[in-house]
């Protein structure tokens, strides 16, 4: 999955520079030099005007090889792999060197650990749950971890590890998306690294090795286009793009193919994609039941025709976040309904995209000093190091 994620960034750098490269030309084409900050105006929004339908391109690609991989049979319920099995499969589909931008190098996925109570997790009695890969990020250099961490200079100095030269930050203007806020702000910067300033007051002034982009010059260098600071510094200029290549592409890695139905698929013992429904909005026909005993009775049937487990979580495309639904409760389901209503009056062709609660209630095997159960995810962070031409992992 790992070697998946990498390949998806890499395709829509790829396709990236190609757009930049084809501004860039444009606005050189009378021998004028042109800066970072002109590429930047003429990119809007960034990273490129067509971002959206490249990256939507990737992922069908992506959709179309794993489905090559996995050949998941029709109608299952529980499909389980192997590793062993896969192996030849993904590197036939996916094997590449990495290159694309900086913050591309990481790969961040989310595990869940399964375990009926914690005898069962003592005795490795466990499985193991995707919950998401956030690629092209870092998630341990938010701000909100790096500013409570006790000791910040090992985060910094594993960040060395990772890069040991100077790297090309971009300042965040503070008109980018929700997704960048205070809390989470990149903040594993060193003083070495050299910040370039996009728009005006994003950035310190004062702080050094801190350059407006209209000062960087964006050359071709070797068939590259490269961001060249006033002190002769060159890098990719791709980075200077970077949060805003990643803010496309941090939460778009599948490897569930598309269907009204997709089975949980399970490699040896990490399940990888939990059992998933496509379902109509329109057909969701107890969503504008007045009656709350009615609305509870006609979900029932509604989940018991679907064959849907009990506990589930609903993703709406006009709610901010998924939510959680148990079909045993009355309150849920009522939830539920006006999700489905809100939808319907906004796109009444859409879908709810429903999926089963994992870990279950049942496996909740964390328990705090009052007996309460919890879940436990654990946070990673993957870095590709193929292209420093180290051997480490």
């Amino acid at each position: 999955m790992l070697t998946a994620a990498r390949w998806m960034t890499n395709r829509f750098a790829d396709a990236i520079r190609a757009r930049l490269r084809t501004v860039h030309d444009r606005l050189s084409a009378d021998g004028t030099p042109v800066d970072l900050a002109t590429l930047w105006m003429h990119t809007l929004p960034s990273p490129h005007p067509d971002a959206g339908d490249l990256i939507d391109t990737a992922q069908a690609e992506l959709r179309a090889k794993w489905a090559r991989i996995l050949d998941l049979p029709p109608d299952a319920r529980r499909v389980r792999l192997t590793t062993a099995e896969l192996a030849d499969r993904v590197r036939r589909e996916f094997a590449e060197p990495g290159d694309g931008w900086s913050l591309a190098r990481y790969i961040s996925p989310d595990l869940l650990v399964v375990a009926e109570d914690a005898d069962a997790l003592a005795r490795g009695d466990v499985g193991l749950v995707l919950g998401e890969m956030h690629c092209a990020l870092n998630t341990m250099g938010a701000s909100l971890f790096v500013h409570q961490h006790p000791d910040r200079d090992r985060l910094i100095a594993e960040t060395t590890r990772d890069f040991p030269g100077p790297r090309l930050l971009p300042t965040l203007p503070k008109e980018l998306p929700l997704r960048w806020s205070t809390r989470s702000r990149p903040s594993l910067d060193r003083p070495e690294d050299h910040y370039v300033t996009l728009v005006d007051q994003t950035g310190d002034p004062h702080r050094p090795n801190s350059v407006p982009s209209a000062d960087v010059r964006v050359e071709d260098r070797d068939g590259r286009l490269t961001a060249v600071l006033p002190d002769g510094t060159a890098h990719d200029v791709l980075d200077a793009y970077a949060n805003t290549l990643t803010q496309r592409v941090m939460d778009r890695f599948t490897l569930r193919p598309e269907g009204e139905h997709t089975p949980r698929i399970t490699i040896d013992r990490m399940t990888v994609a939990r059992e998933t429904w496509q379902l109509p909005v329109g057909d969701v026909d107890f969503a504008d039941e007045k009656s709350e005993a009615a609305r509870f009775v006609r979900a029932r049937h509604w989940q018991r025709r679907h064959d849907l487990p009990r506990f589930v979580f609903v993703v709406s495309p006009t709610e901010p976040r998924p939510f959680y639904v148990d079909f045993d409760s009355p309150v849920y389901v009522t939830i539920l309904a006006k999700a489905a209503r809100r939808l319907a009056r906004k796109d009444p062709g859409a879908r709810l995209k429903v999926s089963e609660m994992l870990p279950t209630p049942e496996q909740a095997w964390l328990t705090d000093a009052d007996g309460h159960r919890y879940t436990s995810e654990l946070r990673f962070v993957a870095v590709d190091l193929t292209v420093t031409g180290t051997q480490e992992a």
